[in-house]
């Protein structure tokens, strides 16, 4: 691969159209949340960020052929690792997609249930293809362009939105913002600007700002450390002193569920800090053990002195009818969008059908959005990616490397979705799946950097 490039370099190739790829694709990243910009085109509802995707798809495949037909690879080696590397999760991926294709067919295929699979599957995963064509040193020919410039767009893309997002929470805070004109004139609005006021900036409540704030930190913090953007030092002091804004507006929103999914990702990562700098195995065993005493010691404490008697007791009810959902329908459950009809249809209290039933829209859980939606082989699939993702990161970077590598933030990222999603449903939204195929391409791209380095040692022999 190295022989490759300088290849490039004594020919003299141009390889053109990068920098309008790059520009789509900052532009694409920092449109994600924006996402309530819609319109239709020939017919098909769409937003601004999917045209966004669009466009970065036809840019993507256009640069692909034009780099391809300047510098097809011949090596071998680099053929088979690319092989390798592709199966270790694309069979989870192409099981999830066929998971869609069957909660749509439970939904008899109705415009909704198609729409889900185009923007929260097609859609997202075609934009994390678009990242790792950008950034993978795998993708069948060469990119001349340094990984950390590549990273660029995508930093600044979240950054940007990152910034906006947290402003305009925090102006809300102190009523210069209110609602935008998708939200003027929908009442379930009005209990957040109250007395008892919740951040939710652009989104459709605090709780889904949180979703947005906690990953795209982690993601930004990773993705700066990766680039090594080379900014003056005033520069990086004010990009650190930015970074209490998403915080600021997180704590604004007052989601239990972002918050703790912050506090356990972090905690997370300083426990794993420590177990891989103890040597000795009964300090490791008994890091193990005081972290499992706390957590459980925290879940009891957030249990007994956390919950909200007012709402908490209405999120209990969705998942017990959520539970009596998925034991009706156990394989493949009801079908896409389906859930607050589906619920309507079932004997459930008068109390909830009157004031709970209009704002059931989702089961308030990852894990049982995905099994009624997509069923038991979507919920697998979908475990099945994380884990293979994950698990590739880390057998690829042994050791303290593994916390010397940006794609421990990246990580995370992940792991703040997880957690997060145990409260909340974390994926079945425009900018929420974005996000998590984004976080699994970024994820990938750090394996494949270790993966690169030994094909071109071997390559070079």
């Amino acid at each position: 691969m190295i022989a490759g490039v300088k290849l490039l370099e004594k020919k003299n190739v141009k390889i053109v159209g990068y920098k309008t790829l790059d520009l789509l694709l900052g532009l694409t990243i920092f449109l994600i949340p924006f996402y309530f910009i819609r319109f239709k085109i020939l017919g098909i509802p769409t937003n601004i960020f999917e045209l966004g995707v669009l466009l970065l798809l036809i840019a993507t495949l256009m640069q692909a052929t034009i780099t391809k037909k300047q510098y097809p690879v011949n090596n071998q080696t680099q053929k088979d690792q690319n092989h390798k590397t592709f199966n270790h999760y694309s069979l989870f991926i192409i099981l999830f997609f066929l998971s869609f294709l069957m909660g749509s067919s439970k939904a008899g295929y109705s415009l909704d249930s198609l729409g889900i699979v185009k923007s929260y599957f097609v859609v997202p995963v075609v934009l994390g293809l678009a990242i790792s064509y950008q950034l993978s040193a795998f993708r069948g020919h060469i990119n001349p362009k340094p990984i950390t410039q590549n990273l660029k767009p995508i930093f600044f893309g979240f950054y940007l939105s990152l910034l906006i997002v947290s402003l305009w929470a925090i102006l809300q805070k102190f009523g210069i913002l209110t609602t935008l004109f998708y939200q003027v004139g929908d009442i379930s609005f009005n209990q957040y600007l109250g007395d008892n006021f919740r951040a939710f900036g652009p989104f459709e409540s605090p709780n889904y700002l949180a979703m947005y704030i906690v990953p795209i930190l982690f993601l930004t913090i990773g993705i700066m450390q990766n680039a090594k953007c080379k900014m003056q030092k005033i520069w990086k002091v004010m990009f650190n002193l930015t970074l209490i804004l998403p915080l600021i507006a997180l704590i604004f929103t007052k989601s239990r569920a972002g918050i703790i999914a912050l506090a356990v990702s972090l905690s997370l990562l300083l426990i794993f800090w420590i177990y891989q700098n103890l040597k000795s195995k009964a300090g490791k065993v008994i890091i193990i053990s005081g972290s499992l005493i706390l957590y459980s010691v925290f879940l009891i404490l957030v249990t007994k002195y956390g919950l909200r008697p007012e709402t908490d007791s209405a999120r209990f009810e969705i998942y017990s009818y959520s539970w009596q959902m998925i034991v009706e329908n156990p394989i493949f459950g009801i079908g896409l969008g389906g859930f607050q009809n589906y619920l309507s249809a079932i004997p459930i209290s008068v109390s909830f059908r009157e004031i709970i039933l209009p704002y059931a829209y989702h089961p308030h859980n990852l894990y049982m959005s995905l099994w009624l939606n997509v069923g038991l082989l979507g919920l697998i699939s979908f475990i099945g990616i994380v884990v293979c993702v994950i698990g590739q990161y880390f057998v690829n970077n042994p050791g303290k490397k593994r916390l010397n590598n940006a794609g421990i933030f990246m990580i995370l990222a992940l792991v703040s979705i997880l957690i997060h999603g145990i409260l909340d449903t974390t994926y079945f939204k425009n900018d929420l799946s974005a996000i998590f195929w984004v976080t699994i391409a970024l994820i990938l791209t750090q394996t494949d950097l270790k993966l690169a380095g030994r094909a071109s040692s071997l390559s070079d022999k």
